[in-house]
C-alpha cells in the first residue's frame, strides 16, 4: 500500500469514528452504532447498528449520495437507502431515497472535513 493510500484510509478511519461518536450520542439508550463505513469513491455509507430490544443487528447502506451548499446549510441528497429488514427497506425507499435533508449544524463542519478536496459542493 502507498503512502497515499494508507493516509486516506486512516483519513476516511478518523472520520468514520467522528461521525459514529455523534450519532451514539444522538442515539442514547436506543442503541449504538456498532459499525459505520463512508466510502468516498462509490459515495456510499454503511452501517450496522444494535438497537436496544432487537436480538439482531439492523444493516442500512445509502448509496450514491451528494452533499450541497446552500448559503449557510449543508444538505445531503440520498440516492438509494437500503435497510436489512423487510419493512424498513420498504419505508426507505419511500422516505429516503432521493430525498434532500439537513445536517445539523454541530455535525456539518465534520462531514464537510470528510470531503476530498475536489470533490465539489454545490
Amino acid at each position: 500500500m502507498n503512502l497515499g493510500r494508507f493516509l486516506r484510509k486512516v483519513d476516511e478511519a478518523t472520520n468514520s469514528a467522528g461521525l459514529r461518536f455523534w450519532l451514539n450520542r444522538h442515539l442514547g439508550k436506543a442503541g449504538k452504532v456498532a459499525r459505520l463505513d463512508l466510502d468516498r469513491a462509490r459515495r456510499r455509507v454503511e452501517m450496522v447498528l444494535e438497537l436496544a430490544g432487537e436480538s439482531d443487528s439492523l444493516e442500512l447502506r445509502l448509496d450514491g449520495y451528494q452533499l450541497i451548499r446552500s448559503g449557510d446549510e449543508l444538505l445531503v441528497k440520498f440516492g438509494r437507502a437500503e435497510a436489512s429488514r423487510v419493512w424498513l427497506d420498504a419505508l426507505s425507499e419511500k422516505f429516503v431515497s432521493g430525498r434532500t435533508v439537513k445536517i445539523p449544524p454541530d455535525l456539518s463542519g465534520l462531514i464537510e472535513a470528510y470531503l476530498d478536496a475536489d470533490e465539489p459542493v454545490e
